[in-house]
């Protein structure tokens, strides 16, 4: 295999026949060793390694229940903010007044910022869904759903009750229904 050459265009007009870096197409000399092209060439190499892991874990599990989805996201971005905010103190307790330094704490602070950022979407959009108005209704339908359950019943015909019977029947239901949302209340 031959190497790649440069092939910047030289003052002369013609290309450059130097070899280029390797993971650029580009020479020391014309802009191979540049931050932003190192930088470029970690990214991907860093995203080759991370589709060589998504590779191996093979056929991804399917996805649950959207707000426990949104939930395991949000405990995760969580846990990622803490993970930089610890490597962000490492880096800060560290008198280091060389460039690689500087450069890696740059890169920390402003992977944690835009970790903050995304946390704080994802738990945006988990209030904006208004689970607990959501849930309040649902539980109201469910009781609802049960107490015409109970009241079909104790009017079945096979039950051979009296209207009095009924009668002290709905009252017993209505009172334990009053007694265990007072309960789920206090706990």
């Amino acid at each position: 295999m031959t190497a790649r050459l440069c092939g910047a265009k030289t003052r002369a007009g013609g290309t450059c026949k130097r070899v280029a870096l390797t993971g650029t197409n580009r020479c020391q000399f014309h802009g191979g060793k540049s931050p932003q092209v190192q930088a470029a060439i970690r990214r991907r190499s860093e995203e080759a390694h991370c589709r060589t892991l998504l590779e191996r874990l093979g056929e991804p599990e399917p996805v649950g229940h959207p707000v426990e989805e949104l939930l395991g996201i949000a405990s995760e971005a969580k846990a990622w903010s803490g993970v930089l905010r610890e490597r962000l103190s490492e880096l800060q307790s560290f008198e280091s007044h060389d460039r690689t330094g500087a450069e890696q704490e740059k890169a920390v602070v402003s992977l944690y910022e835009r970790s903050l950022d995304r946390t704080g979407r994802i738990l945006h959009e988990l209030a904006s869904l208004d689970l607990d108005t959501r849930l309040a209704v649902s539980e109201q339908e469910r009781a609802r759903l049960l107490l015409n359950l109970v009241l079909r019943v104790l009017e079945a015909s096979d039950l051979n009750l009296d209207a009095r019977q009924i009668l002290t029947a709905r009252a017993r239901v209505a009172t334990e229904l009053r007694s265990l949302s007072l309960q789920e209340a206090v706990v």
